[in-house]
């Protein structure tokens, strides 16, 4: 079967971040350009389908507010309702992969429900203890019956 697909599609990237927070949406966020030289935008991008139309469109999800994760790459996002979660990752000074490059060890959430005013949270440890920072490793949200 072959979709049709409409909107502004993302560049083309790798090392990015992807999950979907639905069984109709799928979020795509980070990574690196694939000329290798540059850095994907930090723009988070949707791509939602419709089962009725079998079509799928891609739209940039706009964001609030001046602070974000930054043009990162090797990454992990995961998504908790109604959150989505950005931890880790590499950032280059300017971002340009010729320049250094300081490995991440923070953690940032945007409230999807919050569509009228998405604006991403950095969290912030009460005690100064962060976990260590890293890059190319995996994420999963666990469920549980206790809250």
């Amino acid at each position: 079967m072959k979709l049709g697909v409409s909107g502004k599609v993302p560049t083309p990237r790798y090392d990015h971040g992807a999950c979907a927070v639905d069984l109709n949406r799928l979020v795509l966020y980070g990574g690196r350009s694939s000329n290798s030289t540059s850095l994907a935008s930090d723009e988070l991008h949707l791509l939602r389908y419709s089962p009725e139309t079998k079509e799928a469109a891609w739209c940039i999800l706009k964001t609030a507010g001046s602070k974000s994760p930054g043009n990162l790459y090797g990454h992990t996002l995961v998504f908790r309702k109604p959150y989505l979660v950005v931890f880790g990752g590499i950032r280059h000074a300017e971002n340009d992969m010729r320049s250094a490059s300081t490995y991440q060890g923070s953690a940032w959430l945007l409230n999807l429900d919050m569509v009228k005013k998405l604006e991403w949270m950095e969290i912030v440890s009460s005690n100064d203890k962060y976990p260590t920072p890293r890059a190319f490793h995996s994420a999963d949200v666990l469920y549980s019956n206790q809250q």
